[in-house]
């Protein structure tokens, strides 16, 4: 340092010598720094790439992880989709086999049955035997619930429009009931599942074995079959609903009504008067009209299939109930008579106490011979119609066309088997 008075020559002390540096503040925020407008940056952080490459990876391995268990839900899901519609498809193809247990009033039933002919017979058959098993398949079932009574319908299928035969047991101490189609193998397999309908039906099974469909009951349950062109009507009801309807006072006045109509037919009064007392079972060959008289005085039979044929000198055509009713009390009463019609001859079959009518859709020769297997060439026979069923009444009216006209006689009888009691009109060639 200069000494006093003395003039120091010496460069000034600059003020930046002993100044600290001042705390000064970046206004670039790394942490802000939008790094992806940079080509390259280096830090010197000591370490992180080797952690962020190990973050990277564990990321990786997430990801991959995640998105491995995302495909698997995905899959997962898909093939309950698939089940569920599998299911679905299941579902629609057992349409075939319909159950109503909803109970259904009586009257809204197509045809209701009669009390009278629910029975518990061990053994009834029913169907032609002329049908080809080989050509039938079963079709459809169904089970309906009424008031009173259950109905079972099964429909096969056949080019002949024939029910094929049914052998149907019951055994009342199981309370089950077999039915057979002999021969009968072609079932889809919607038929042989055992199904629970749990009504008065409580059970549908099938056994696989002898080809044999069967309806176990929840009770004791009486029963009345019918056949309608190739399909099978099985009526159920318990017995002890048979015994309370045959146990319950019936009100008269309506038969009164319907056996003294107001506006009698004067005709038909004048032909009747001829009628012979019963019993009167059998008539001689002619052209005059016929009758066959009963004691039976209600609607109480229930027509279920037919017979033909010719035996050379007359052709026969036969009207059948359910298998094993045989008696005066299964003999309708019935008139017979000739009439002309623009030059063709025809025979009119009335029957009367009747629940039911069979042949609804007429009778020809071919289906005959489709049905029962013999030649009508030589029968006085060309076609039947049904003209008329009166439920209310239970007359049928049948009109039979003759190739020729000829004589005729109206019968009742025993069936071949003489176990059934049947109508006949029999026509001389």
């Amino acid at each position: 340092m200069a000494k006093d008075n003395e003039v120091d020559l010496s460069l000034p002390e600059s003020p930046l010598l002993n100044a600290k540096p001042p705390k000064a503040k970046s206004t670039i925020n790394l942490d802000k720094l939008d790094r992806d407008r940079f080509t390259k940056m280096n830090t010197k952080e000591g370490g992180s790439n080797s952690l962020r490459i190990i973050l990277f990876v564990v990321i990786i391995i997430i990801v991959g992880v995640g998105a491995a268990l995302l495909v698997r839900q995905l899959v997962s899901n898909q093939s309950s989709e698939e089940v569920v519609l599998d299911d679905t498809t299941d579902t629609e193809t057992v349409t075939n086999f319909v159950v109503s247990t909803n109970v259904t009033a009586d009257s809204l039933a197509s045809k209701q049955p009669v009390n009278e002919d629910f029975d518990n017979a061990a053994v009834t058959t029913i169907g032609s035997s002329s049908v080809d098993v080989e050509t039938v398949t079963l079709n459809r079932v169904e089970y309906s619930r009424f008031t009173t009574f259950a109905r079972m319908i099964f429909v096969f299928d056949n080019a002949n429009d024939t029910l094929p035969v049914v052998n149907i047991t019951y055994d009342s101490l199981k309370d089950m009931m077999n039915l057979e189609v002999p021969g009968l193998t072609n079932f889809s397999d919607e038929f042989k599942v055992d199904r629970e309908i749990g009504d008065l039906v409580e059970e549908y099974r099938f056994d696989s074995v002898n080809n044999k469909m069967i309806l176990v009951f929840a009770q004791t349950t009486y029963y009345q079959v019918e056949m309608d062109n190739d399909s099978l009507i099985v009526y159920l009801r318990t017995q002890d609903k048979v015994e309370e309807i045959a146990n319950t006072p019936v009100d008269e006045e309506p038969e009164d009504t319907v056996d003294e109509p107001t506006t009698p037919d004067e005709t038909e009064d004048i032909v009747d008067a001829g009628k012979p007392a019963a019993p009167h079972y059998e008539n001689e060959f002619s052209q005059n009209t016929q009758y066959v008289s009963s004691n039976v005085d209600t609607n109480k039979i229930a027509l279920s299939t037919y017979a033909a044929g010719d035996v050379g000198t007359f052709f026969e055509l036969s009207w059948s109930p359910v298998t094993g009713l045989l008696g005066d009390e299964y003999v309708p009463n019935a008139k017979a008579y000739m009439m002309e019609e623009s030059g063709t001859s025809y025979i009119y079959v009335e029957i009367e106490n009747l629940t039911r009518a069979i042949l609804t859709n007429g009778l020809t020769s071919e289906r005959i011979e489709t049905d029962l297997g013999f030649t009508m060439s030589g029968a006085n026979f060309v076609e039947m119609t049904l003209e008329e069923f009166d439920e209310t009444t239970g007359k049928a009216i049948y009109k039979i066309e003759l190739k020729t006209k000829a004589d005729f006689m109206l019968l009742t009888q025993p069936s071949f088997s003489e176990d059934t009691q049947i109508l006949s009109i029999q026509i001389k060639d």
